[in-house]
């Protein structure tokens, strides 16, 4: 079987070592099948391609955590706290998903892969981004949303879920899953977890956790402003579980957990055990009033980065994220944030959605990105792809160009 074989100026694997390949070529087709000297490989396998570039190769972006249906908004909701942001979503979630279409939704997919993302953790809470999903060139972790936290209300909650869950089964194929999210701790009953979860019970589930200061009083005191929200809406003032109730439903899956700015020392236990990860989202974080997330308390090899959706982001774009995180951590060592970052985008992100991607080895995914050729030293190639490239020059996912 013929194969192509990629020989760029050098591979920045996006390893835990952050590995940096010189005069190495990548035999590849939908897998990374080799890597070695253009000469071996040419010795050893027939080959229908061979491309010379000048460029760097690097993993392409994956993002764990956006939302789609909300691509319409630009300057309709509230930002700098959490909870006005969230009264202004309930005022506004009609009339900005009704703007949500087929062209908008395109238009979005196309210029995430554009700029270098083939992979995405979409959380859904009506489906409508499902169908363009399945058809789209990424590789697509669909997380049906549930939420609920209404007595009267779990068997409609949980039949409406059902329902959308099942119906967007029918568009799986190798490059799109569907999956669950529970929404978080203060808007989901424990009953729907349970019920939810054993849906499906071997594949990433996603979960926010403690974005906020608001949702950290609601839950450790039933205070804050939360209250207040809970109280207009739902005439609940008490919350309905303890964060620890609702890390117990996790503890034997693999899953996404979102946000985790105001996570306390007993929660980050979770942590430590098999296959949890958490995702920040700098931007996002920021215009809704939380603090930044003490990036150095938990396992770099665990901690992704993610964009949110443009309901609380101005960009989807991975980059964007990363240029914004490079200049907001905090540490002297700007080379090394820089690549724990890069690592971060790529690889740990890919890892979170339980993909076969996110860095340059054998038997990984052919999805890589062709950047300009920015090559000063090793120690500071991370950062400068960071603050200099804004766009890939080419873009492949599993083997193909997009």
């Amino acid at each position: 079987m013929p194969y192509k074989a990629i020989l760029p100026s050098l591979i920045c694997v996006c390893d835990s070592d952050f590995t940096i390949l010189t005069n190495k070529a990548i035999l590849f087709d939908e897998h990374i099948i080799d890597i070695d000297s253009l000469e071996n490989i040419q010795k050893k396998y027939k080959l229908s391609e061979v491309i010379k570039t000048d460029d760097i190769l690097m993993p392409s972006f994956t993002n764990p955590h956006i939302h789609l249906e909300f691509l319409a908004n630009k300057n309709t909701l509230e930002y700098g706290s959490f909870t006005k942001w969230l009264y202004s979503v309930i005022k506004n979630r009609d009339s900005l998903i009704n703007q949500l279409n087929d062209d908008l939704l395109k238009e979005n997919i196309q210029e995430m892969i554009r700029y270098g993302t083939t992979n995405i953790g979409a959380i859904s809470s009506m489906g409508l981004e499902a169908e363009m999903l399945s058809k789209s060139k990424m590789n697509v972790v669909l997380f049906n949303e549930i939420l609920g936290v209404s007595e009267n209300m779990l068997k409609s909650n949980f039949d409406l879920f059902k329902k959308r869950f099942e119906n967007n089964s029918k568009y799986e194929n190798k490059n799109f899953s569907n999956n669950i999210a529970i929404h978080s701790p203060y808007a989901i009953h424990p009953k729907l977890i349970e019920k939810a979860l054993l849906l499906e019970k071997n594949k990433v589930v996603s979960a926010h956790f403690m974005e906020s200061m608001d949702e950290r009083k609601w839950m450790d005191s039933s205070s804050g402003d939360l209250k207040r929200f809970f109280k207009d809406f739902f005439n609940i003032d008490k919350n309905i579980m303890s964060s620890e109730t609702f890390l117990d439903f996790f503890k034997s899956r693999h899953t996404v957990f979102v946000h985790g700015n105001y996570i306390n020392k007993k929660e980050m236990e979770i942590f430590k055990t098999k296959n949890k990860f958490l995702i920040n989202c700098p931007k996002s974080n920021k215009l809704l009033g939380s603090k930044a997330l003490i990036l150095s308390e938990f396992d770099k090899d665990k901690l992704g980065i993610g964009t949110d959706g443009l309901s609380s982001n101005t960009s989807v774009h991975i980059i964007d994220e990363l240029k914004y995180a490079l200049f907001m951590k905090k540490g002297k060592d700007i080379k090394k944030i820089a690549k724990e970052l890069l690592v971060s985008a790529t690889n740990v992100n890919a890892k979170s959605l339980g993909l076969n991607s996110g860095t340059i080895e054998k038997n990984e995914e052919a999805s890589f990105l062709l950047v300009d050729n920015v090559y000063n030293e090793k120690s500071s190639l991370a950062m400068d792809i960071i603050l200099h490239i804004m766009k890939p020059n080419k873009v492949y996912s599993k083997g193909n160009i997009c």
